[in-house]
């Protein structure tokens, strides 16, 4: 595709998004609903219903840096004149119980102009997913009442088994013929096939010592260990196979090379 109808592509694509943006789509008989703010469609719950609408006022400046959400609060429900609702877990907790995240020790940063409320509470979503902030603001109604209400997401607070390093010592299959490229290939297909995803670095290999660095969770550890066993295992069988009298294979009575009884 040449550079004019990249170009005209790319305007299409523009203008298709900002026709679709401010309207509501039928497809199959349902209403598919558009992000204005980003064009594309809204998948599962939207963050702010429709039947919810802005106070008549509006704020000429909002001045935040370094404001603990505690106080943003307060200053919000001052301001549109206690006509907003507005809700946060203080103390949210995990399945468990365990402490999922201290919402009162938020800090919001925001510089706006002539806002209304839900062009504040949209900018501190943005703040809190360029934080990668497992919580956002929803609007909704609670009969004729506007409702703000701050909402954590469990899902994202599940945390990742930490990261372990061990040093296995390969030079036995390295010697034997395995390179390090279809070693690293051996071990990344295995996990695959077991559903067992490594991270991009978790496999590095250090030649001069013929060692391979792992690093991962404990259980993707124990399986490269395993991994690692049966390629010995398979190893010893095929030099068994080609070199009979080798020390360790395995002895036939009558055989060539072996007294027989």
């Amino acid at each position: 595709m040449n550079a004019r109808k990249m170009i005209l592509a790319g305007v299409f694509g523009v203008a298709l998004a900002v026709g679709i943006a401010s309207a509501q789509t039928q497809i199959g008989g349902g209403t598919l609903t558009i992000d204005p703010t980003t064009g594309l469609p809204i998948v599962g719950q939207p963050w702010k219903e429709s039947q919810w609408e802005d106070p008549s006022n509006t704020l000429s400046s909002v001045e935040w840096s370094g404001i603990p959400l505690t106080i943003v609060v307060k200053q919000l429900r001052d301001k549109f004149g206690g006509s907003i609702d507005i809700i946060y877990p203080a103390h949210p907790t995990t399945v468990d119980g365990t402490a999922a995240l201290d919402v009162e020790a938020l800090i919001i940063n925001l510089e706006m102009k002539n806002v209304k409320a839900s062009e504040i509470f949209g900018a501190m979503n943005l703040e809190f997913e360029a934080e990668n902030l497992p919580c956002h603001w929803r609007l909704l109604m609670n009969g004729s009442r506007r409702v703000a209400m701050l909402k954590v997401s469990m899902a994202d607070l599940v945390a990742k088994p930490a990261a372990e390093r061990i040093v296995f010592n390969v030079g036995d299959l390295i010697e034997g013929g395995l390179t390090e490229e279809k070693l690293f290939r051996s071990i990344t297909d295995i996990c695959d096939r077991a559903d067992l995803k490594l991270d991009t670095n978790a496999l590095q290999y250090y030649a001069p010592g013929q060692l391979l660095i792992v690093t991962g969770s404990k259980s993707q550890i124990k399986f490269i260990s395993e991994i690692l066993t049966g390629l010995r295992d398979n190893a010893k069988i095929h030099a068994a196979a080609n070199h009979p009298s080798a020390p360790g294979a395995p002895s036939t009575p009558g055989a060539p090379g072996t007294p027989g009884k």
